[in-house]
């Protein structure tokens, strides 16, 4: 992301202001509406054991003008967009081993997987940061202008 001020009166202070918002502030609300988004995303992750939602991490890039929020394990986007229904194999036994519910050893040859809802829990964050995000960007950059 980039800021561009065109300077037509008052040089010095809009020349100013551009630098200090270019360097200085760019960053910082990256990195926070970055700490925000990724709060949000934990707040709407669907939680079993907690280890989806303790995996969502921020990567800011070099520069600090951009990040990612996304969760680092690999069923995510399962979680997020769904999955539809699908049989599920062995692969490196012949059969299938899981603890049900009540504490019971199943074993099967194969699983007739329902599939899973999407929980979406990516998107309720989008939808909730985006409209943070412009006020806490309007309110510090409005800040800035009055310092001046």
């Amino acid at each position: 992301m980039s800021v561009r001020v065109e300077v037509s009166r008052n040089g010095n202070v809009l020349e100013t202001l551009k630098s200090k918002v270019n360097s200085v502030m760019v960053p910082m609300l990256i990195e926070s509406s970055a700490e925000y988004a990724k709060r949000q995303m934990q707040s709407h992750c669907p939680v079993k054991t907690g280890a989806l939602r303790d995996s969502i991490q921020i990567d800011l890039n070099g520069s600090g003008d951009e990040a990612r929020i996304q969760p680092a394990l690999e069923y995510g986007v399962y979680m997020e967009k769904g999955t539809v229904p699908h049989v599920i194999l062995p692969r490196r036994a012949r059969v299938l081993h899981w603890v049900n519910d009540a504490g019971q050893d199943c074993f099967a040859s194969r699983v007739q997987h329902p599939g899973t809802a999407p929980r979406n829990f990516v998107m309720k964050a989008a939808v909730e940061v985006s409209v943070e995000v412009v006020r806490l960007w309007k309110v510090t950059f409005e800040s800035v202008v009055v310092s001046q």
